[in-house]
């Protein structure tokens, strides 16, 4: 008969902790996911009633639902200078995210698979010193690293993001332009450039499909700085 092999009771415990600290880390970085991913009252579609108001004076720019696109202009990593006025002839998707943000990949593949070939996409890594001192989180040893140019462009490459338009807002200008507080905010201009969609969280295949539609069919009369042939 074969003897039961105890370890001893100080390597146990060692393991022991090991395994609480393990457990620990993974449960906090799931919350902290999840916290950055909560939507802002009245700036989703997914229901709000702010979100749902009538459309607003098409000479009002506004980052939420209805309003008029504002301008941004930024620098690409391949050192191009991007003006959303300039975008002009599709619809443009500006998605605010970060590299490290679990939910950030499977936003990716949708964007990748519904986006890619009908708007023209703007990546804004939004996870820089700036932006984590705004959420009055930095400091903390639990929240990741600001992140650099090497990240962002290896998880667009991972993605197959070949088409996307790679910004890092390393002053948190845009971020602070259009409101971003959460990782995933995801916002579609219409042809006209008007906000018909955004999401301050993450956001499904289908839903990304239904907002491009209308970004698509989308038109007004009324003269816009970012409309085509203004």
């Amino acid at each position: 008969m074969h003897k039961l092999k105890f370890l001893p009771q100080r390597q146990a415990s060692k393991y022991l902790l090991v395994l609480i600290l393990a457990v620990a880390v993974v449960v906090i970085s799931v919350f902290f996911s999840y916290f950055m991913a909560l939507p802002r009252e009245g700036v989703t579609s997914d229901g709000d009633e702010e979100s749902k108001r009538s459309w607003p004076d098409m000479d009002r720019f506004s980052p939420y639902i209805g309003g008029q696109a504002p301008e941004i202009e930024a620098s690409t990593l391949d050192g191009s200078v991007i003006k959303l006025s300039n975008l002009q002839g599709r619809p443009v998707v500006l998605w605010f995210m970060a590299t490290w943000c679990p939910s950030c990949a499977v936003v990716g593949e949708a964007v990748r698979d519904v986006a890619s070939n009908r708007a023209v996409v703007v990546v804004i890594d939004v996870w820089t010193g700036k932006f984590i001192a705004r959420l009055g989180v930095d400091g903390n040893p639990l929240v990741p690293d600001p992140e650099g140019e090497g990240e962002l462009r290896q998880f667009a490459q991972k993605l197959g993001g070949r088409d996307w338009l790679l910004v890092l807002d390393e002053d948190s200008e845009l971020s602070g332009i259009y409101k971003v507080t959460r990782l995933d905010t995801l916002i579609v201009i219409s042809l006209n450039g008007r906000i018909v969609f955004r999401s301050d969280g993450p956001v499904t295949r289908s839903i990304l499909e239904a907002a491009l539609k209308e970004a698509e069919t989308s038109q007004s009369t009324q003269n816009c700085p970012i409309c085509p042939g203004y």
